[in-house]
């Protein structure tokens, strides 16, 4: 009996996180855009990069949460820690956007596929690295585990324990991150063919403006406090 109830109550959890793990993984940001970026230059594969820069920042973000249940949250909290962590990720996506619009700007398209090396090593090569400074400074990905997040990481450990609890619970989140990342990056790599040179080009600049636009907001979310 006492098998069967812990049998719903873990069937019952992972719906739940599941149902709010899409909420925030199917939502447009950072990295979701990033994905259409890297997918027109490297196709799907790019996608699957950016979700394991991803995973380096969340899963061991996730084992600090476990252990130190709450603590983290209160400096997460934190006005002038937001901040930091907001102007972080604008500096690093109005770089991107800066490149993408460099690449719109060529005169042809093969130049675009043969631009700076910085821009090549930045643009082209390190999806995972992205993925990574994209987790890492985005404050409210942060502040998202460390409240919401944390109930469902405090339910897991509560009924599996420590260690099974977060083996539980972080396949069942991640999952829709990879499944995602990958879809966007592969329509991203299908719709240049379809557009052609000045479509390719006309998406790189808004690609690059929606980067400046999601950055700018959690800017001014940290900022004004909201």
């Amino acid at each position: 009996m006492q098998f069967l109830v812990l049998s719903m109550e873990l069937i019952v959890l992972a719906f739940t996180i599941i149902s709010i793990s899409a909420s925030g993984a199917l939502a447009p940001g950072l990295l979701s855009t990033s994905a259409i970026v890297y997918g027109v230059r490297n196709g799907w594969k790019s996608g699957l990069e950016l979700a394991l820069g991803h995973t380096i920042v969340e899963l061991p973000y996730i084992v600090l949460l476990s252990l130190f249940l709450g603590s983290i949250s209160v400096f997460l909290e934190n006005y002038y820690v937001k901040a930091v962590f907001s102007l972080t990720v604008l500096a690093i996506a109005f770089f991107f956007a800066y490149l993408l619009v460099r690449d719109a700007l060529a005169q042809n398209r093969s130049e675009v596929f043969d631009t700076a090396s910085l821009r090549r090593t930045f643009t082209k090569n390190t999806p995972i690295i992205v993925g990574i400074a994209f987790t890492a400074f985005n404050p409210y990905f942060l502040i998202w585990w460390a409240t919401l997040g944390l109930e469902l990481i405090k339910k897991s450990i509560s009924l599996l324990g420590l260690i099974l609890g977060v083996l539980f619970l972080y396949p069942l989140h991640v999952w829709l991150d990879y499944i995602w990342l990958i879809f966007l990056a592969y329509a991203g790599s299908q719709g240049v063919k379809i557009m052609g040179s000045r479509g390719y080009k006309i998406l790189l600049l808004v690609l690059a403006l929606v980067l400046m636009l999601f950055a700018l907001n959690i800017v001014f979310k940290a900022l004004l406090d909201l």
